[in-house]
């Protein structure tokens, strides 16, 4: 966000993020969306999908670019909402090309690279049954027999569908199902909890866009409508919505998007997109109460380690920073006099007295270690060492004021550096 905030939401504020599709993965939840690029004015620039991934719900590791259409696929120019899903060891991502058709990708981990194996689209307005206004939004689910359905579609009423696929995931099975969704609009998603089927989607009601669910013993029909899940959600400008739902240690959430940055950086442009996530409740009888969507977002499930190395692109909250591929490994992070990033929840369990960072610059620079508040004074300032380039890097450390309980760490630029990772010492 622009200012400091102790609000989780929006997860992702470097980047603009939409149409969340997310996965627990090694014990990780990882979240896959759509790009907004920064001064767009439609979806004709929807072209890449990036990546995330968090193990305490607050702090999300930035990926970078896992795919984009124009360089990873000789068929596809666009990049719509994305899902994706692990089996026998590969990840399957369907993309679609804008509301037209829908490809299938295959990579080995969940940052790719992802590999286009057919060539073409695996929905089509030829794939029977599946001539739908729009052909896009997939979703990808797998029952707990094995068998794995992809739902899609949009525009409208009698646009929403399900097709079987087949156990290697890259072709399908018979042809589309056409189910009967009230008010439907787009967003299709499937989860499933005590033997129920859940079938949310976005509905397109007068008042605004909403998420809506019907429920099932079946997944492909005998849906019956139950209500809503998330109305309009807070600063979202009455516009569209995508929402994914899972369970991650023994919690269930539910991930969409708003406009809340775009709305105090860039004039509230409704095509800069973000994403949040809350928490989602079931009634007893297995209803889904409606969600209280909010800037707060959800509690942080662990503290974690400033002892161990942390990578830059972990990110609670920032202010005037990038992300880039870095030839150190992994991702680094930009930053430039002012720019700062925020870790929340960092449990100094002994007292730290020093303070190590990966950094590259040409520039004179510092990096001050902050707590609790950009207001407080720092507790350590490390005085970079130019080294040569901007992707030439070094470890330099400093010491600082001996800390001890948890707190949120600010690591603040004072002039242009790089930063890969960093770690506090004993």
């Amino acid at each position: 966000m622009l200012t400091q905030t102790d609000d989780h939401n929006p997860i992702i504020s470097h980047v603009y993020t939409a149409d969340p599709a997310v996965r627990v993965i090694n014990g990780r939840v990882y979240l896959m969306t759509s790009h907004d690029i920064d001064g767009q004015t439609g979806y004709s620039k929807l072209t890449e999908y990036l990546l995330f991934s968090s193990d305490d719900m607050v702090n999300w590791q930035d990926h970078g670019v896992i795919w984009k259409a124009s360089k990873d696929t000789k068929w596809a120019s666009l990049a719509y909402a994305p899902d994706f899903i692990e089996r026998n060891g590969k990840y399957y991502m369907y993309f679609p090309n804008g509301g037209s058709s829908i490809g299938v990708a295959v990579a080995d981990k969940p940052e790719g690279p992802y590999v286009d194996p057919l060539g073409k689209p695996l929905i089509s307005a030829s794939t029977t049954n599946a001539n739908v206004k729009w052909i896009f939004d997939p979703c990808v689910f797998i029952d707990d027999d094995g068998q794995a359905y992809l739902y899609f579609g949009g525009g409208g009423p009698g646009n929403a569908r399900v097709i079987k696929l087949n156990s290697d995931m890259i072709s399908t099975s018979g042809a589309a199902i056409s189910l009967d969704v009230p008010n439907f609009f787009e967003a299709l998603y499937m989860h499933k909890k005590d033997g129920v089927y859940y079938l949310s989607y976005s509905s397109n009601p007068s008042n605004g866009m909403q998420i809506s669910y019907m429920t099932s013993s079946s997944p492909s029909s005998g849906f019956t409508y139950k209500g809503v899940i998330l109305p309009q959600p807070w600063q979202n400008d009455y516009n569209n919505n995508h929402a994914s739902i899972l369970s991650y240690n023994s919690q269930w959430y539910i991930f969409y998007h708003n406009r809340a940055i775009s709305n105090v950086r860039d004039n509230s442009n409704v095509y800069l997109r973000s994403v949040n996530v809350d928490r989602l409740y079931y009634n007893a009888d297995g209803t889904i109460k409606q969600v209280a969507d909010s800037a707060t977002g959800v509690p942080q499930l662990k503290a974690i380690n400033p002892f161990s190395v942390t990578q830059a692109e972990l990110i609670h909250h920032e202010s005037g920073i990038e992300t880039e591929s870095s030839t150190d490994g992994t991702l680094d992070v930009t930053m430039k006099s002012g720019s700062w990033i925020k870790i929340a929840g960092v449990n100094f369990s002994t007292a730290a007295t020093g303070f190590s960072a990966r950094v590259a610059g040409t520039g004179t620079a510092s990096i001050q270690v902050v707590l609790d508040s950009l207001g407080n004074s720092p507790v350590g300032t490390l005085a970079v060492t130019k080294t040569g380039s901007t992707q030439t890097w070094q470890t330099q450390s400093t010491t600082i004021k001996a800390t001890t309980g948890v707190h949120d760490v600010y690591l603040r630029a004072t002039g242009p550096v790089n930063l890969n990772w960093y770690q506090f010492t004993k």
